[in-house]
């Protein structure tokens, strides 16, 4: 048995500290795909003994994010690997998982992989969500029995699934013995920047790449996101000593820069009026707030689309577009 960490990254100076000597505790080797950082990233993997390869990132145009992925799966197959561990940066294992990992390991079959219980921590390192909210329960698929085989579809712009392949029937772990801390929510600030160059980039593709009417893009991509607004009513819970004991630099993870995502939004506006990102629900975030302001002399009118827009995309995608498709014998 080998085991190999497979790992894109761009910029996530703030957190590698904390997560790449976590995931040597776990692994043989660590494999990283770097997309263009800025931050010291590869300086710090490098320093961790980290093997780095290069890829790039580019604004306004369409990048293959399953390709990344693939690239780092064959590499990892270069290496003789027989599982790999695919944990983003911000990742990183329960500390209590540590003592029974290659057992469960041992467990899958070429092609079957290991899900376990993806915890979105909330604004702190320590604390998880407890109320009713999508973040409570998620399972996420983290490690799989290398067949070979399987590779990511890369037709998949972004949003590919985490390890390559269809998942079936995998071996589930109980959150009592293992789980997957999720530390993007801690530094708040940065992932709400980080939330808004996802819609930013994704209407940019969907529109002008993709060819989705702009109403459809921006409305779909609010509701998409909603969820990552903050929620007045959220109630964390402390989590169990045991599961993050032994993890390094978890105190100085809320603090964390908001990193190049503020940037990488201007460019697009640049790319683009800032008035055409409009409607989408980016503006709570006060410089970008303040920039429309400035460029435009007046505030954002509106964070959610207006709903005669709503009305035109609900006909045309639950009315109109299914019975043209009726009639063309494609339904």
């Amino acid at each position: 048995m080998k085991i190999i960490g497979l790992m894109p990254v761009k910029n996530e100076a703030w957190v590698l500290p904390t997560t790449i000597p976590h995931l040597q505790k776990f692994v043989d080797e660590i494999l990283v795909l770097d997309t263009g950082s800025t931050d010291g990233s590869q300086e710090i993997l490098a320093k961790a003994g980290v093997q780095v390869k290069a890829g790039f990132y580019h604004p306004g145009h369409q990048n293959n994010y399953a390709a990344w992925r693939n690239t780092l799966l064959d590499w990892g197959r270069q290496k003789k690997g027989t599982h790999f561990v695919w944990l983003d940066a911000d990742e990183a294992f329960t500390s209590h998982f540590l003592p029974e990992f290659r057992s469960f390991l041992a467990l899958l079959k070429p092609g079957q992989k290991l899900a376990l219980d993806w915890l979105c921590l909330w604004k702190s390192p320590y604390h998880v969500r407890a109320d009713t909210c999508i973040w409570k329960k998620i399972t996420k698929d983290f490690v799989i029995s290398d067949d070979g085989i399987s590779s990511f579809i890369e037709s998949q712009v972004r949003h590919e699934g985490r390890t390559p392949g269809i998942t079936v029937h995998p071996i589930v772990v109980p959150r009592e013995k293992g789980a997957v801390l999720h530390f993007q929510f801690v530094p708040f600030e940065r992932f709400q920047m980080k939330q808004a160059f996802q819609r930013v980039r994704e209407l940019w593709e969907n529109v002008l790449q993709k060819g989705t009417r702009y109403e459809d893009a921006a409305l779909s991509i609010n509701r998409n996101y909603a969820i990552t607004l903050d929620d007045p009513k959220a109630r964390p819970t402390r989590l169990p000593t045991e599961w993050y004991q032994g993890i390094t630099g978890l105190s100085t993870l809320s603090q964390a820069p908001i990193g190049w995502y503020e940037e990488a939004i201007l460019d697009f506006f640049s790319l683009k009026s800032i008035e055409w990102f409009e409607p989408l629900q980016i503006w709570h975030i006060p410089t970008l707030w303040e920039r429309f302001v400035k460029e435009v002399d007046r505030e954002p009118k509106s964070q959610k689309i207006p709903i005669h827009l709503q009305l035109k995309s609900f006909a045309r995608n639950r009315i109109i577009n299914p019975i043209n498709q009726f009639l063309k014998g494609t339904l």
